[in-house]
């Protein structure tokens, strides 16, 4: 996702859409689907901020901007 990023690819696109579909359906599996860890695990991103809460695995909050841009767009929002 960072590539696109950095290409500026718009979130909207089909391209980024997918990949986030592909998040999304990550989250679903990490979460089992359960909507309270859903919640739970959004207010750790959201308190913690995105580096820290991924413990690395997010490198910057500016990534994690896109993606969230990303997945609204897929909710159609």
């Amino acid at each position: 996702m960072s590539a696109e990023r950095d290409r500026g690819t718009d979130p909207a696109a089909p391209r980024m859409q997918e990949l986030a579909r592909r998040w999304q359906e990550l989250i679903d599996q990490f979460t089992g689907g359960d909507p309270a860890i859903g919640s739970s695990l959004q207010r750790m991103y959201r308190e913690e901020g995105a580096v820290a809460a991924s413990r690395g695995a997010v490198p910057d909050e500016e990534l994690m901007s896109y993606v969230g841009a990303a997945m609204a767009a897929l909710r159609g929002g």
